[in-house]
């Protein structure tokens, strides 16, 4: 009864995968190979030198001498071996060696006696062949045989090695000109998704200056206003989507966990969306399917993102029927699940694989950001906060029939309910609209900011809340004023990016002159890293440009009435 072949090497899927980037199989003839094979056979006084390759099922010769067979079975073959154990294999006498003895190829022709056979090893380890010298008569090979054989198959091996490299180096090159491509695609939809809201803005600008009508004609005026804001809106939208982009891809994108209503943040999703749904003639209906905890711990910011992501995407690529999104525990203790499905436009199954992909600035297809716009980063974030958030985003599609995309996130039900920041204190009672007048009444601000429409603007909002604000038009300014006698400002509110000193440079001096009141950070820098600086520099609270109303004045009454209670 025939012997076992050799047995299959722990790492056969890396190693075949290995040959195969290789791309050296049935290839022709090449004379790096051929010559060494030639002087294998000369230095051993052999009749027959291969470079052997052993493949999922035969051994293929990619250089022979005194061989006429291109290919044998791996069964037969004695560099099975060889490959199992990644050490070279000496036979002298072929039938005596108990591995091989009833081998067809001792038994009958050609009839081996001896073998000696140097493995093809490359870097990463993966023996894909040998490099090996046979003979008809038993024989006893010199160790300096052996060590010319060793040395000349550690030739044969660089040029595998050279031919693996190449492969990746195209594989590298492949995937840089596709994310190129991506790239290129992404800045053109970008240039698109943001000239268009700034024409809007700017040619409505312009009818609000050149048309002295518009000012008596309330209907047009509130029309024009409007167009410029919900421009605005769309345009910060966009530039929110790429700077979390990049902090997400930084790894410097902080999440919270505080107690939350799930019912009133999906309350608040649901108010945010109808209209845009209502507009389009789609219904929108939001369910709870299984029994979930009034309150949780989560990130609300980053989850009200997830989801207002996913139905607006719903609502945009629906025309007919609606959008549905249903809530539930997830069956899975301390989760929450969040699925939103819709009957619009769906997918085909090449375009759902992209998607699957959640690669950035990647959509379905091209067409699919001429037809509805977008960044093609939104799923991308939702991936990522998703996970951040402790759970994952799945995307299934049919095409013609709608998408549903299904997210989970770790919130597990509060166990006490404890009010947070803002609950209390003299503040509390205009805590509903921050811009309604004597919301910060009796409050005194330091206004660092060197922008004169900003200053302005900023103190315009301020005063029309009740503060008092002093103006400095950059950071020298800004420690003079903090430093005059009789000054006792409540809070200073700091641009970082002003001439002289700036606002870094002068948050440190005023903090070294021993100001201990709250600095709120002014800035349009909003990448990955430029909280840290700000708050490393002496700030108390990071308020990015354009600078939300509501947030900057509930920001201010909230530290400002920290510190008196302190």
């Amino acid at each position: 009864m025939p012997l076992p072949a050799a047995p299959i090497p722990t790492n056969e899927a890396e190693r075949l995968a290995a040959l195969l980037q290789c791309r050296v199989l049935d290839t022709d003839p090449e004379s790096a190979f051929d010559d060494l094979t030639r002087l294998a056979a000369r230095l051993l006084d052999v009749p027959i030198a291969l470079v052997s390759l052993v493949d999922s099922d035969r051994q293929w010769f990619k250089s022979r001498v005194g061989l006429d067979a291109q290919q044998t079975p791996r069964s037969q073959a004695f560099c099975a071996y060889v490959v199992h154990a990644g050490e070279p294999l000496v036979i002298p006498d072929a039938t005596l060696d108990a591995r091989v003895s009833d081998n067809p190829l001792v038994v009958d022709d050609p009839r081996i006696r001896f073998y000696a056979g140097y493995p093809l090893l490359l870097s990463s380890g993966e023996a894909l062949g040998t490099l090996c010298a046979i003979d008809f008569v038993p024989r006893t090979p010199t160790q300096q045989q052996l060590d010319d054989l060793c040395s000349l198959a550690a030739q044969a091996s660089t040029q595998l090695e050279l031919r693996r490299k190449v492969f990746d180096l195209e594989v590298v090159n492949e995937r840089v000109q596709r994310a190129s491509e991506a790239k290129s695609v992404f800045l053109a939809n970008m240039s698109h998704e943001i000239r268009t809201p700034m024409t809007a803005i700017l040619g409505y600008a312009d009818v609000l200056a050149t048309d002295p009508t518009i000012v008596i004609d309330e209907n047009r005026h509130n029309e024009a206003v409007g167009v410029v804001r919900r421009n605005a809106h769309h345009l910060l939208a966009i530039i929110n989507d790429i700077l979390d982009m990049s902090k997400l891809e930084a790894g410097r994108l902080a999440i919270e966990r505080l107690d939350v209503s799930i019912s009133e943040l999906i309350g608040d999703v649901e108010k945010l969306l109808r209209v845009q749904a209502e507009a389009k003639g789609l219904t929108l209906d939001v369910r709870v399917a299984s029994p979930i905890p009034e309150r949780v711990t989560t990130d609300p910011t980053r989850l009200k993102q997830i989801l207002l992501n996913l139905v607006s995407n719903a609502i945009k690529f629906t025309s007919e029927g609606g959008v549905t999104v249903d809530v539930s525990d997830g069956n899975t203790p301390g989760m929450i699940r969040f699925e939103v499905r819709d009957t619009g436009v769906g997918m085909s199954p090449e375009q759902l694989e992209r998607v699957r992909l959640f690669e950035a600035f990647t959509q379905a297809d091209a067409t699919m950001s001429r037809r509805f716009g977008g960044s093609g980063l939104g799923l991308r974030i939702s991936k990522a906060l998703a996970a951040l958030l402790g759970g994952d985003l799945e995307i299934e599609s049919i095409e013609g029939e709608g998408t549903t995309s299904i997210v989970t996130v770790c919130a597990p039900a509060c166990t006490k309910v404890e009010p947070g920041p803002g609950a209390l204190g003299p503040f509390k009672s205009r805590a509903g609209k921050a811009n309604s007048a004597g919301a910060l009444e009796g409050v005194r601000i330091l206004l660092a900011e060197d922008g004169l429409d900003n200053q302005r603007l900023f103190m315009f909002h301020l005063e029309r809340a009740g503060a008092e604000v002093t103006l400095a038009i950059n950071g020298r300014e800004a420690i003079e004023a903090v430093r005059a006698p009789g000054n006792a400002f409540d809070i200073v509110l700091m641009d970082m990016q002003m001439p002289e000193v700036d606002g870094y440079e002068a948050t440190r001096v005023l903090r070294s002159d021993g100001f201990e009141g709250p600095i709120l950070a002014l800035t349009a820098h909003a990448m990955s890293g430029d909280r840290e600086r700000c708050l490393a520099a002496g700030c108390d609270e990071f308020l990015t440009k354009p600078i939300n109303r509501d947030k900057m004045i509930e920001a201010i009454g909230s530290k400002v009435r920290v510190r008196r209670a302190a």
